[in-house]
């Protein structure tokens, strides 16, 4: 995606979040004012921390229950996403508790078993008695809405769970024309893997020399691509022992740049690219421009920020949005809420990640409306079988992009990198799917920007595919 303080359009700026353009006949230029912002928020919340974890969950149900109350106010039909994880399923839990009759939940789903997490949903919903709605997804439904995806999201973006989402939206919308969503729950109480993990990793890493960890990180690198084969023992292994879809190929990029890694930042850093040296791609130097953030804060709540200021706007939340919004669906996101916001971060850190599990407090406070058994299951986002649509039904409509010599120019990309990333794809012998499918969005974006703006030049791509914190 292109960070927030960059657009993929010459002389074009966006309005940050928590800021508001004002526009006068009379003013030189527009006003920028701030009315909220996360560092603000965050400050304030340190300050009031909590020392005492008696009365917490009690304080944070009253909290959320009253912010999901408020949010339910509707004169049109109104409903809420759910994925069977913890964040969605508790905001219908709330939502069914603040209703006098069933409310309505949609999920999306596939018919590869290991990447459908609908049949959790459907439990969910089930013990909590919603009217639930269930949407199978296939390679043909994406096909489909693959020329949609540049007129919806505007910029190049290649957060490939755009597809479902996008669906979802479509779907959704022909029933209700409000939905709740678990957007922010991650966030904002620590639930993404590498909160739970990163400074654990580094600790680890910081203990052994710097030498000896670009050695190892090398070996892992250069049997990556055998020992990654999509139907290979260790794909099996993993899958035994319920990993997430996407950790090992996770992993396999991490793994050249072990030696680098010395301090969080370098972690979040590694652990954020989808592309992370995107120079053997291009033809020009990259030149990065970093948002020189800082908190007060450090480990796992140090990458909770990150991610609150970077990866939740820039991606997230624009996933989410111009995909309801082509749908003229309106989503509304209850725990980015700032009194929710607020409460979550003052809220000591061991109440939010301990024992190897992230979103403690809000598990705790679920289980006061879902079994822990319908819950409890590896976290692996909105992951979608994209390497195998590549090589299937997905395969032509790429190769007439990732062949165009002239869209390849316009973006600035080397011809035989490219290539060579489709031919190790289609060997099956890596998983190069997201890295394509990044590439893949930039085309196409050009693809419609040169015939909607009636021809583009040149493309400034660095930004979006070396895009950095």
């Amino acid at each position: 995606y292109v960070p927030e303080n960059q657009c993929i359009f010459r002389d074009v700026q966006k309005v940050s979040p928590g800021h508001i353009v004002s526009i006068t006949p009379d003013a030189m230029k527009p006003e920028v004012l701030e009315f909220q912002s996360f560092q603000s928020a965050l400050n304030g919340a340190l300050e009031n921390r909590i020392a005492s974890q008696q009365g917490s969950l009690d304080r944070l149900e009253d909290v959320l229950s009253t912010v999901v109350g408020e949010q339910m106010l509707s004169d049109v039909p109104l409903g809420c996403f759910l994925s069977g994880g913890v964040d969605s399923s508790l905001v219908a839990a709330l939502m069914q508790k603040e209703s006098t009759k069933p409310i309505r939940t949609f999920s999306i789903g596939f018919s590869e078993e290991r990447f459908n997490e609908a049949p959790h949903a459907a439990a969910v919903a089930k013990h909590l008695g919603t009217e639930h709605t269930q949407f199978i997804m296939s390679e043909e439904d994406a096909l489909r809405l693959i020329p949609d995806l540049p007129k919806i999201y505007d910029e190049p973006f290649a957060d490939s769970s755009q597809i479902p989402t996008a669906l979802l939206c479509r779907e959704t919308r022909k029933f209700v024309t409000v939905a709740l969503t678990g957007d922010g729950g991650d966030e904002v109480f620590g639930g993404y893997n590498r909160h739970v993990m990163g400074p654990r990793l580094l600790s680890k890493l910081q203990l052994v020399p710097q030498g000896v960890r670009r050695c190892a990180g090398s070996a892992i690198a250069a049997c990556g691509p055998s020992i990654l084969e999509e139907d290979g023992w260790l794909r099996r292994m993993a899958s035994a022992i319920r990993l997430p879809v996407t950790a090992l190929d996770k992993t396999a990029v991490l793994a050249p740049y072990l030696g680098e890694i010395n301090d969080i930042r370098a972690l979040y850093d590694h652990l954020t690219r989808g592309i992370y040296d995107p120079a053997p791609l291009m033809k020009d130097d990259i030149a990065l421009r970093p948002l020189g953030l800082s908190f007060p804060v450090e480990g796992a709540e140090w990458l909770m920020a990150m991610d609150s200021v970077t990866y939740l706007p820039g991606d997230i939340l624009v996933k989410v949005d111009r995909a309801s919004m082509a749908a003229s669906l309106e989503t509304r996101s209850p725990y980015l809420d700032s009194r929710v916001v607020t409460a979550a971060w003052e809220l000591p850190l061991e109440m939010k990640i301990s024992g190897g599990k992230g979103k403690r407090i809000l598990r705790t406070l679920l289980d006061r409306y879902v079994p822990r058994d319908l819950i409890e299951r590896p976290k692996q986002g909105f992951a979608i079988p994209l390497d195998r649509w590549l090589r299937g039904g997905l395969r032509q409509w790429a190769e007439e992009r990732l062949f165009d010599e002239a869209l390849l120019d316009l973006a600035g990309l080397e011809h035989a990198a490219v290539g060579k990333l489709w031919e190790r794809h289609q060997a099956g012998t890596v998983n190069n799917g997201a890295k394509l499918w990044t590439i893949l969005m930039l085309l196409d974006w050009i693809s419609h920007y040169r015939s909607f703006l009636g021809g583009i030049r040149s493309v400034d791509s660095k930004a979006y595919l070396g895009q950095t914190v």
